[in-house]
């Protein structure tokens, strides 16, 4: 799930990533919004909020509204300057490494909430926005832009145009079938998305921002999930060479003892 780009990916890897991690966006978008009542998994709405302060020349809205693009901006900057960075000192890429970082954002927003939320909210909606920067960036990265989980406006233009060639490539079974599985893809990222901000719904008159330790718990997971199934194939890649190695033994050693018996008969 993290550990193949582009390509290497497999549909149920993209899937699996795609599910847990749009859950999360649909946690982090409604715990962002009924606490401090602004979006903080996109930044579409602002810049028309933008455009609109810019009208009426007020600059506190402005500021407001330049800073939260340029937090998720910073968010999706930070999160590929990491990736190169492990690329040019280590030439490997852990793609775990943002989704730490997005966890620990959302965990310390979620432990300081209370106090420091009603006297700093927009520095709390900066760092949301930031982590989702983090996230949506890496899943872009890893799944070559197939996938997106923070949001769903460019997930529901692609199902809408990958329904519509559905009607017109219907009798061709191969693109029918890729077709499919695309579908398949974005309607997950939708219904997870929405089940992340329906549980976050259900959750915030109980655990106010501590809601987001949902998230947290999500992203902790998937990481977890992901390193088991790394190691599980390494251990059954390892299992498979051994079991070669003993039958080229075998066999070597069979046509070995074959020569012998005959040059002993012979």
């Amino acid at each position: 799930m993290l550990s193949h780009r582009g390509k290497e990916r497999s549909f149920m890897q993209n899937l699996r990533l795609a599910v847990l991690l749009s859950f999360v966006g649909g946690v982090v978008n409604v715990s962002g919004f009924l606490a401090l009542k602004l979006m903080t998994t996109n930044v579409t709405g602002y810049l028309s909020n933008f455009a609109q302060e810019v009208l009426t020349f007020n600059k506190t809205a402005i500021l407001k509204s330049v800073l939260l693009l340029v937090a998720f901006f910073l968010g999706s900057f930070t999160s590929h300057v990491i990736l190169q960075l492990q690329k040019m000192i280590w030439n490997k890429v852990y793609f775990t490494v943002p989704l730490i970082l997005e966890a620990v954002l959302l965990g310390g927003v979620a432990y300081v909430e209370g106090d420091i939320l009603s006297q700093y909210p927009m520095k709390i909606a900066y760092i949301l926005l930031f982590a989702m920067g983090l996230q949506n960036s890496l899943v872009t990265f890893i799944s070559k832009a197939v996938v997106r989980t923070t949001h769903i406006t460019d997930i529901v233009t692609d199902l809408g145009i990958e329904t519509a060639r559905l009607f017109f490539y219907f009798r061709n079974a191969n693109v029918r079938r890729v077709l499919f599985s695309h579908i398949g893809l974005k309607l997950a990222i939708v219904l997870s998305f929405g089940i992340g901000g329906i549980t976050a719904a259900f959750s915030f008159e109980y655990l106010h921002l501590r809601t987001l330790y949902i998230g947290v718990g999500v992203i902790l997971f998937t990481m977890v999930y992901d390193y088991l199934v790394v190691k599980m194939m390494r251990v059954l890649e390892e299992g498979k060479h051994i079991v070669d190695w003993s039958k080229k033994v075998v066999t070597r050693d069979y046509r070995l003892y074959d020569i012998w018996k005959r040059k002993k008969n012979g």
